[in-house]
């Protein structure tokens, strides 16, 4: 008989996640989550099933907790082994399971469910799920029309439209566009080219968007807007500007690989909306930390920037990869990554600043430079400087720290800005230089940059750590538009090309060390 803990404990939990709580494989309790349909019309009512869950070895669950709907910031909406919930709005939700057995032990698992319009006439537009985004709708000759609020992003489904022919037109690209006094105001924004594609979805749980090449597209530079005109093949399609990353595929990818001894996570801290803030370790752990090498990545302050989530899924794959060089490389690092920095601001659609209209990149000093920074550190950045601090004033190394953006507008090649060099010792400034020109400029082009305000997070990295441990400090800007391989032509930015992508940070970074080592 399963026992129903207080409801509260699990909000005491979620509250107090930042006191250390690791997810690893060596915990035998496993969240299980069985469902009676992932795709139903609005109204029908869903079964959900934690029957199948795991206690672990001679235990017993003591409570299980469902949440039916990451959109309303509600952690509990029901309680026990078989449930069941009715969702009555268009759009998809991430129902997320967590079960705890009587030694405090929990884990969790997330499923998501598709819900349509209850009617079939004609094409509907829906942006209600994490990270959807439209904007103002217009009256318009096209099937559909918006201007843009914020940026440059969108996130939205088409219903109903198989076989039928759609236009859209969406106002706020290019040089003529309206930008809000917040937005860092480009002024040659190539949103839009002849080689532009939109970037298409036909499955809400599928990670791998591909661009819609099939559409046929125009710009007019005077109202800022672009008009696209496509016929679906499939009955929905979710269409983005870029791939979009939320805090749903970040808890999938955790899914997957909690099971590697090698890979383990935790809760470090939360947002101002209480989104919990995950840090990422892979290493051995069978042996001793103190003799390896130690990379620490940060990713996503700015939320509409979200290409830092597929990297770092495939800076993980590689380690976890079953071969004798990934094995190697176990052995001799320490990878520390916080892929999602910004997890309120990417669940609302793409937002820049977290929800107190900071910009959390400019946050890592006690010097407020403009009304989009505070002196005092907002949660987010507070939880990763106390993490790294943590980590350093324990005996723990720090040899690389790379802070992940990402170009919001096209672009051919990636931008890697380098620390301040009067941050850091000059041999350390040249070993910089060395890193990028002899390595990974191999791989892929990139256009070179010193950073300028110590207060963003290399900077900041580079001038607390440096002398104590060498760190060599980047910001990589890598591209939503494209992305050119050394010897290519650039290619559409995917998340298959990010992960590969960082892929090859991990190889990069071996053989940097594997050369000084010599």
């Amino acid at each position: 008989m399963l026992k129903i803990r207080n409801i509260f404990t699990l909000h005491l939990f979620m509250l107090f996640a930042c006191t250390g709580f690791v997810f690893a494989a060596d915990s035998e309790i496993k969240s299980k989550i069985k469902v009676s349909a992932k795709r139903v019309k609005a109204g029908e009512r869903v079964h959900f099933d934690a029957g199948s869950s795991v206690a672990g070895r001679g235990a017993e669950l003591y409570g299980i907790y469902w949440d039916f709907n990451d959109m309303d910031l509600v952690d509990v909406d029901a309680t026990g082994d078989t449930v069941s919930h009715v969702f009555n709005r268009a759009g998809a939700y991430n129902v997320k399971l967590i079960v705890e057995n009587e030694r405090g032990e929990r884990d969790q698992a997330t499923t998501s469910i598709e819900v349509l319009p209850d009617t079939d006439l004609g094409p509907a537009i829906t942006d209600y799920f994490q990270g959807g985004k439209t904007g103002i709708f217009i009256k318009s000759e096209e099937t559909f029309a918006f201007r843009l609020e914020w940026g440059g992003q969108f996130f939205f489904r088409i219903d109903n439209c198989k076989n039928v022919p759609l236009s859209l037109r969406i106002y706020g690209y290019g040089p003529n566009r309206p930008v809000p006094e917040s937005v860092t105001p480009y002024a040659d924004d190539y949103s839009f080219d002849e080689h532009f594609t939109l970037m298409a979805n036909t499955y809400y749980n599928n990670p791998d968007w591909r661009p819609l090449t099939e559409a046929k597209y125009s710009y007019d530079p005077k109202t800022a807007a672009l008009v696209a005109r496509f016929t679906p093949e499939s009955e929905s399609i979710y269409l983005a500007w870029a791939s979009p990353y939320t805090m749903r595929n970040l808890e999938q990818f955790l899914d997957r690989w909690e099971d590697r001894p090698e890979f383990s996570w935790q809760p470090i801290g939360m947002s101002v909306e209480g989104r919990p803030i995950l840090q990422i370790t892979v290493t051995d752990p069978g042996v001793d930390d103190s003799g390896k090498k130690v990379v620490w990545i940060t990713g996503t302050q700015h939320a509409y920037e979200m290409a830092a989530g597929p990297v770092c899924e495939g800076i993980v794959e590689a380690l976890l990869e079953k071969s004798d060089s990934a094995k190697t490389v176990l052995k001799k690092f320490v990878y520390h990554l916080v892929p999602l920095m910004n997890p309120d601001a990417t669940s609302r659609g793409g937002y820049r600043y977290n929800m107190h209209d900071v910009d959390l990149n400019r946050n890592w000093d006690d010097y407020q430079q403009d009304e989009w920074d505070r002196a005092m550190s907002e949660p987010e950045v507070a939880a990763v400087q106390r993490a790294i601090r943590n980590w350093v004033s324990g005996g723990g190394g720090l040899d690389f720290f790379f802070d992940f953006h990402c170009l919001t507008r096209l672009s051919d090649n990636l931008l890697i800005i380098k620390a301040v060099p009067d941050s850091m010792p000059q041999g350390l400034a040249e070993k910089q230089d060395r890193f990028i020109k002899e390595f990974f400029a191999k791989r892929y082009v990139w256009r070179i940059s010193e950073g300028k305000e110590v207060s963003s997070a290399n900077g900041a990295i580079a001038g607390l750590y440096a002398w104590q441990t060498g760190v060599l400090s980047f910001t990589s800007e890598h591209a939503l538009g494209r992305i050119t391989p050394a010897g290519k032509d650039p290619v559409r930015t995917t998340p298959a090309l990010l992960r590969k992508l960082g892929t090859d940070y991990v190889w990069t970074i071996k053989e940097y060390f594997d050369s000084v080592s010599e």
